[in-house]
C-alpha cells in the first residue's frame, strides 16, 4: 500500500508550535477497504505514531525521571503540552488564513 506522509511544524506565538502530520493515500485503495471502520483505525493509529515520532524527533517532549526509595520503583515521565481538539482546530484555520 503505497502511502505519502508530510509533516509540518507552524510557530503560533513566542513559545508555542501547531505539528501536523498528513498521510495520503490514493482513492483505489481506499476503495478496496471492505471494513471501513476497520481502515478509519488504521489511518488514525498511523497518524498518531507519526506524531508522536514527529514530537521525539523536534525535541517536544520532556523526559523525567522520579526514583521513589522509600519503595524501590523508578517511574519515567513524558510530558508535552496538548492542547482542546477546538482549540487546535481554530489555531490551524487561523494559520491557514
Amino acid at each position: 500500500m503505497e502511502e505519502i506522509f508530510e509533516t509540518d511544524l507552524s510557530r503560533i506565538g513566542a513559545d508555542a508550535k501547531l505539528v501536523t502530520v498528513k498521510l495520503t493515500v490514493s482513492e483505489a485503495i481506499i476503495a478496496q477497504q471492505i471494513n471501513d471502520f476497520a481502515y478509519k483505525d488504521y489511518v488514525k493509529q498511523r497518524l498518531a505514531k507519526m506524531l508522536a515520532e514527529h514530537l521525539l524527533q523536534n525535541d517536544l517532549v520532556e523526559f523525567t525521571k522520579q526514583t521513589m526509595h522509600d519503595t524501590g520503583y523508578t517511574s519515567f515521565i513524558a510530558r508535552s503540552a496538548i492542547l482542546p481538539k477546538e482549540r487546535t482546530s481554530s489555531l490551524r484555520k487561523r494559520i491557514q488564513s
